[in-house]
């Protein structure tokens, strides 16, 4: 459309987010979505790595390329770059700052509530999993205490519903 494109809204691909100026974009985005890619991310950045970021385990003989927003890189397996697919936003912050530590929190330490995949923060280079991205606007006040938070509940697992 030619139009800016928003930071909160995009589209979720195969091969990761696509940032788009509205809604009404999702539509077209998804019915070609190689296409779609090519205009968002016309060259892709090759990475090097000898970890793969989904797992954390070296790259061996079974290694597969995934793209991912304008980023082609090796994970360990095919199980490895189903689970980059699935969780893109994870896998690239692994993928550009390997050394980020994964709280791997099933709360979010703002909702109280299960996080979802794709929803993301970093704070003080701990990657943290969020129940939406719409508490980013609360983290922003105090990422501190999101992030004291996020520890304490690190370790806890999602209550089972009743």
């Amino acid at each position: 459309m030619g139009k800016p494109i928003s930071e909160r809204l995009y589209a979720e691909t195969p091969k990761g987010r696509i940032y788009i100026c509205c809604k009404g974009c999702i539509k077209d985005i998804l019915a070609d979505v190689d296409t779609a890619y090519r205009a968002a991310f016309p060259k892709d950045v090759v990475h090097e790595n000898k970890r793969c970021p989904a797992t954390g385990a070296e790259i061996g003989k079974e290694a597969v390329d995934v793209v991912l927003q304008g980023h082609q890189f090796r994970v360990r397996d095919a199980k490895a770059a189903e689970y980059a697919r699935e969780n893109s936003q994870v896998v690239l912050a692994k993928l550009l700052d390997p050394k980020l530590i994964d709280l791997a929190n099933e709360v979010c330490p703002v909702a109280g509530t299960p996080v979802v995949k794709n929803a993301v923060v970093v704070i003080d280079g701990h990657l943290i999993r969020l129940s939406s991205p719409k508490v980013l606007e609360e983290i922003e006040r105090d990422p501190a205490k999101v992030l004291a938070k996020a520890k304490l509940l690190r370790a806890q697992p999602v209550a089972p519903a009743k």
